[in-house]
């Protein structure tokens, strides 16, 4: 099974609110999940970091649960090279809260041990779902 995650954040430094989103299609291009919601982040690192690992969190708890197959070809897609890059070295990111930097890597080396992962930045023009909902969670 091949899986397109495409992820975005939205961040308003002078309140700290980000809208974060993830949308994942199968190989058909059809919908398996849409997901937007509003957090509080330091920085716009931080907020792009939570909408990936809100991403590798669904794929590995379903896969847990049988509900997905394991040994997907799970590509990944996000416009920021920053996260893109920690990703494909498993590395910790500064000025990241450190409970999620946590969360990140140990749900990282799950879904790499379970899955071929293939991480690529793309410019917003080519993450333009990702990031409309992103925007969308803001005014929620």
């Amino acid at each position: 099974m091949i899986l397109k995650i495409n992820f975005d954040a939205s961040f308003m430094p002078n309140s700290k609110i980000s809208g974060i989103s993830v949308i994942i299609k199968n190989e058909g291009d059809k919908l398996i999940l849409k997901s937007s919601k509003r957090v509080l982040c330091k920085n716009s690192n931080e907020a792009e970091l939570r909408a990936l690992n809100k991403a590798i969190g669904y794929i590995n708890d379903r896969q847990l649960k049988n509900l997905l197959p394991k040994k997907c070809h799970i590509k990944i897609y996000g416009d920021s090279q920053a996260v893109i890059e920690i990703s494909k070295k498993q590395k910790k990111m500064k000025g990241v809260e450190i409970s999620l930097m946590r969360s990140f890597i140990n749900g990282l080396k799950v879904l790499n041990k379970n899955n071929d992962v293939l991480f690529s930045w793309i410019g917003r023009k080519n993450n333009a779902e990702a990031d409309r909902e992103a925007r969308a969670a803001l005014s929620k």
